[in-house]
């Protein structure tokens, strides 16, 4: 029966996360997500995520959380010229987040001005574990974006569903 629907392709999230990132079929032993996968998770899978040794990405089930995407709500907030900090909550956990600055780049007086305290954001970055603070996870941002409608909150948690149940 034609249409698709969100399980079956029909604009749901096949295409984005439902195929392997070269577009062959995998074997079983395999893993369809390389180094350079985004992985939409909640707070509570990073924290039960494992870590074979220090150095070691992590893992969650058989997939290996190269880069994560987190949507949150800013907690609390700390900047200084070299980096901005804040604690992120979505509803399963909590996590520290750092998005350090680029001397070269433009300046981050703008997005510091749109992360508040209260404010939902869309992180994109690496899950980090440091051994000096008891195993303390936190994520090394590569971007963070102000989420002005909260649909797309809504639309993270269905992706983080969807990539748990079907990948």
């Amino acid at each position: 029966i034609g249409g698709g629907g969100f399980l079956n392709g029909g604009g749901g999230m096949g295409g984005q996360f439902g195929a392997s990132p070269n577009g062959t079929e995998q074997s079983p032993g395999q893993s369809k997500w390389g180094d350079n996968s985004i992985f939409p998770c909640t707070l509570l899978q990073l924290k039960k995520a494992t870590q074979e040794h220090p150095d070691a990405s992590f893992v969650l089930g058989s997939k290996q959380l190269a880069r994560v995407v987190v949507v949150g709500r800013v907690h609390k907030r700390a900047d200084s010229t070299s980096n901005l900090q804040f604690l992120l909550e979505d509803g399963t956990g909590s996590i520290d987040v750092h998005l350090y600055v680029d001397a070269e780049a433009e300046p981050m007086d703008d997005l510091k001005s749109k992360i508040t305290v209260g404010s939902y954001v869309k992180v994109v970055g690496q899950l980090r574990s440091f051994a000096n603070f008891a195993n303390k996870r936190s994520i090394k941002a590569n971007a963070v974006l102000p989420i002005d409608d909260y649909n797309e909150v809504t639309h993270h948690l269905m992706s983080c569903i969807y990539a748990h149940l079907y990948l």
